[in-house]
């Protein structure tokens, strides 16, 4: 190809007809010329291009309306020519132009501009869009994995909890890297086990890296975990306590997730830390589930406490006394989940037959309300 003439040289801005292929390519120009008139309503209705793609097809080229054509104010100087496709290649180009992402080969076929529009409008608008969720929860005091009378059994526990379905496991008596369970790192262990996120929350630290606390289980996304420490009352037994918090998201619905064990030993300590929680439930406006061994039954103080933020989910979606300990003689209810916010509702509560530890879970299914963008 002989080398480009200065841009300069006066022979080369003078006007004139010039040679078709020193000009932009045709497709490119009617292309630039249909979005200035699309954006200023001057293309002809109807046209979305079928009439190029039938006009390909028949091994023709398009004849393009005087009307919608103008001539350039200036001549883009010896412009590299376009490599101009056979008729059928013609025919793939366009057909591919409407699917974008398509490899199109020769040159680059101009996707018919409102067709263009109308894509671009329909992948990029989003509408806030309420949807409706079901989260299975369950509450589960595990005695450091301990199976009544057999010794340390993570792996029994992990086969009850799976037996239940449960979407998100609250935990109580949770140790990780104890002696008297064996070094165990059992958040991380039952969560493998059951293809689950988790977090866990230290309350009782003693030498050697050992902790006791409080964890929460996921099958769905953990995105931020933190642990609180509640009041705590000095006295003989007395043990520090926490309240785990975990926010997940529920395909697209965030949901606020709650482990606790309260005090067992005193009242007062149950109220002090009944009233911390409250305070915690209160700025909380997501959605939220409060689970755990509450060393209360249901009309004592300190439920009574949590009713002020919190709604407890038996009555409503349980049947029966909803009885939790002690697992193989049970007399009383003092294991809970509790739910709060918005667009939250219990369908269906119950009990498993679990006797591993000196507690038997609960489970509730809850619908889970939200808004989300749809695109």
């Amino acid at each position: 190809m002989p080398s480009l003439p200065p841009t300069d040289d006066p022979r080369h801005l003078a006007p004139g007809p010039r040679p078709l292929l020193t000009l932009l390519p045709v497709a490119a120009v009617l292309a630039s010329v249909a979005l200035v008139l699309a954006l200023t309503g001057g293309l002809p209705p109807g046209d979305d291009g079928s009439a190029d793609l039938r006009a390909a097809e028949a091994g023709t080229t398009p004849t393009a309306p005087v009307a919608a054509t103008t001539r350039p104010t200036q001549e883009v100087l010896e412009a590299p020519a376009a490599i101009e496709p056979a008729p059928g290649q013609r025919a793939q180009q366009l057909r591919a132009a409407l699917e974008p992402g398509t490899a199109v080969p020769g040159r680059q076929t101009a996707l018919p501009v409102r067709r263009l529009a109308r894509q671009v409008e329909e992948r990029t608008t989003c509408q806030p869009e309420t949807v409706e969720r079901e989260l299975t929860v369950l509450s589960y005091n595990i005695k450091s994995g301990f199976a009544s009378g057999r010794g340390l059994q993570l792996d029994d526990y992990a086969r009850a909890i799976a037996a239940t379905a449960a979407d998100v496991v609250l935990l109580q008596e949770v140790d990780r890297n104890r002696a008297f369970s064996r070094r165990t790192d059992q958040p991380g262990i039952l969560g493998a086990q059951l293809g689950m996120q988790n977090a866990f929350g230290a309350n009782v630290l003693r030498s050697g890296g050992s902790q006791y606390g409080t964890a929460i289980l996921s099958r769905f996304p953990i995105e931020e975990s933190a642990n609180r420490l509640l009041p705590f009352l000095p006295g003989k037994g007395m043990q520090q306590r926490g309240l785990l918090h975990a926010t997940i998201d529920v395909d697209g619905v965030p949901v606020s997730l709650y482990s606790t064990h309260l005090q067992n030993r005193s009242e007062p300590s149950r109220m002090a830390q009944a009233r911390a929680i409250n305070q915690v439930m209160a700025a909380d406006p997501l959605p939220k589930v409060l689970g755990g061994d509450m060393n209360a039954h249901p009309t004592s103080a300190p439920m009574r406490t949590l009713a002020a933020t919190m709604v407890d989910s038996w009555p409503s979606s349980g049947a029966g006394p909803g009885f939790t300990h002690p697992s193989v003689n049970l007399r009383g209810r003092i294991d809970y989940l509790l739910h709060g916010g918005s667009g939250i509702t219990p369908l269906a509560s119950s009990v498993p037959a679990v006797t591993l530890s000196d507690h038997r879970p609960v489970r509730t299914t809850y619908q889970v309300q939200g808004v989300v963008e749809t695109c």
